[in-house]
């Protein structure tokens, strides 16, 4: 059984009987699983909504009982006024005016009339926010993650699926071997896996997809034979395609993920990149493909979520994805913090953005989140392996985790190391499933007349009260988050999250965006993190790039010039 950080079932308690569904790479959920999971996410939102409610009321109700002051505080401030002013006549309670004369005379230099005015700014100012709001922030800083419905139109993202297809036509020739050709970014074939072998197993196509689009192709795309693409997933790829149809783009189905620059367009990063011009010196021009992504990066309501909002001071993205979980083929995302890839200093500051472009269902490989994990430590940092990128020097090898190959009689001869590993920053017994799945999760066993809406006695009693207090502290394993198209998924970079594969006929296409705080802010990109865009960070012969002078054991912190946010103020 899965175990929670405390040792006890995920999701159960001594009020809710549960029952355990097992979780496969190889095999998909079964119907009546999935309906018993559907009820149980239900029952377990409703109970975090109500918490978050709950906090709320008894917030207001500790501001109501102090209410009555301020109200005797806003009356002797206006006694005050109009004593300072001499104005007899508007002294409410002149008794309260002498009583306290000697204070205010002690508190001339803070109660001025200067001091009155600004205080009575300052009253009129403080307008609470808006109660959606007020919960949507409150869930947040609870529980990690919140989802902003109808984020985007159907149009933002059937514009964002349909630029994917066309960059996808245009630079990605997988299985090219002419030389000359130099229509595509890319004609080396590289896999994405997210186990731990395959995070480390990631060499230079990834490292260089920094600051651009890389695509990266579903393990079970490949033919071993050949190295190369099989050859269902070819059909019709080099026909032109004038009209940007979408047709026969099956080269598509091969992909699991493009990345990590489609928030950067390709003509660079400035306020004036793009133009609605469609006039005629503009029509014959190649549309930059990367517009709709940028253009939702950077847009008015995004910065309003990240910095209004959530209360981001400086943010920038270091990253952007486009993850595709085609049918059948689409993979596992194990489990992971997003931190662990984006890791900043002195604090953690990553924000996942995970946009559906697609309905995301449990059959097509939605998102599993752990609420309240984003108070947990960050138990790992993928990094630029210091034996190559800075080999001849004092590397810093604490906590590096050791490849499983020492068995592998083709590892009896000196290797290669890899570009990238892992750093262990934080080891946690009870997290069984790190760059893996759980074997399985607990849920709440219903009645068959039951609903799933927390009210029925057959999970949590007769009680009304009952139903109240369950869903507090019980809750702290792994919930599907099944979205529509449109919705948004924000989640700190701490919250533990996986997704399944997905093994129904219907797509599950997401864009992702990862930003962080910037130096603005006093917040530093690690120097380690496997994705910098300064190419001079590379390794070479005298050990650790153009970056690493002599004597300096520690890497160099290269120019990341990531996209800020406010620095381009409401211009969609």
């Amino acid at each position: 059984m899965t175990k929670g950080r405390s040792g006890k079932h995920c999701t159960s308690s001594s009020k809710s009987p549960t029952s355990s569904i097992p979780l496969s790479e190889t095999q998909p959920l079964d119907l009546d699983d999935v309906a018993k999971l559907r009820r149980h996410a239900k029952y377990v939102f409703d109970n975090l909504e109500r918490n978050i409610q709950r906090l709320i009321e008894e917030e207001r109700e500790d501001d109501a009982t102090t209410t009555e002051m301020k109200t005797k505080n806003h009356r002797r401030l206006s006694n005050l006024k109009a004593w300072f002013n001499n104005d007899q006549d508007n002294i409410e309670d002149k008794d309260d005016i002498n009583n306290n004369h000697h204070r205010h005379n002690n508190n001339n230099n803070k109660i001025g009339k200067e001091g009155l005015e600004a205080e009575g700014e300052e009253q009129k100012s403080s307008v609470s926010a808006s109660a959606s709001e007020v919960f949507r922030n409150n869930y947040f800083n609870t529980y990690g993650f919140r989802i902003e419905r109808k984020f985007c139109t159907e149009e933002e993202t059937t514009e964002m699926k349909f630029a994917m297809s066309d960059l996808v036509h245009q630079n990605w020739f997988p299985n090219d071997d002419d030389d000359d050709d130099d229509r595509g970014e890319d004609k080396e074939l590289a896999i994405f896996a997210t186990g731990t072998k395959g995070n480390e197993d990631r060499g230079d196509p990834f490292l260089d997809s920094s600051n651009k689009v890389s695509y990266f192709i579903e393990p079970t795309a490949l033919d071993t034979t050949t190295g190369k693409l099989k050859a269902e997933y070819l059909k019709n790829h080099n026909i032109e395609n004038n009209n940007n149809s979408k047709e026969d783009n099956k080269k598509l189905l091969a992909l699991c993920k493009a990345g990590h620059g489609l928030h950067l367009p390709s003509s660079g990063s400035t306020r004036t990149a793009f133009s609605d011009n469609d006039g005629d010196d503009n029509r014959n021009k190649k549309k930059d493909v990367h517009e709709p992504f940028f253009r939702y990066a950077v847009s008015s309501k995004m910065q309003e979520l990240v910095c209004a909002s959530l209360g981001y001071q400086d943010p920038v993205v270091p990253q952007s994805m486009y993850i595709f979980k085609n049918p059948i083929v689409g993979g596992t995302v194990h489990s992971h913090q997003d931190s662990t890839f984006l890791y900043t200093t002195p604090k953690q500051t990553c924000l996942g953005l995970w946009l559906a472009l697609d309905d995301a269902t449990l059959q097509n490989g939605c998102l599993w989140i752990r609420p309240r994990s984003h108070n947990e430590p960050v138990r790992k940092q993928f990094i630029r392996n210091p034996a190559v990128f800075n080999k001849n020097k004092n590397k810093n090898t604490t906590n590096i985790e050791k490849n499983d190959n020492s068995n592998n009689d083709n590892c009896k001869k000196e290797e290669t190391p890899p570009k990238l590993i892992f750093r262990n920053h934080h080891n946690d017994p009870n997290i069984t499933w790190e760059g893996k799945l759980p074997e399985s999760v607990d849920i709440i066993d219903f009645d068959d007349d039951d609903d799933g809406d927390g009210d029925s006695d057959g999970c949590t009693g007769d009680d009304e009260k009952d139903n109240d207090d369950a869903g507090d502290d019980e809750f702290d394993g792994f919930v599907p988050v099944e979205v529509q198209a449109g919705d948004l998924v924000v989640f700190c970079g701490t919250v533990d999250h996986f997704s399944l594969p997905n093994f129904s006929t219907s797509q599950r296409h997401t864009f992702q965006l990862h930003l962080v705080e910037g130096p603005n802010a006093n917040i530093t990109w690690s120097a380690e993190n496997w994705l910098q865009y300064d190419n001079n960070n590379d390794h070479d012969d005298d050990g650790g790039g153009a970056n690493n002078k002599k004597g300096n054991n520690k890497p160099q912190q290269p120019k990341n010039d990531f996209l800020r946010l406010l620095d381009y103020p409401r211009i969609y």
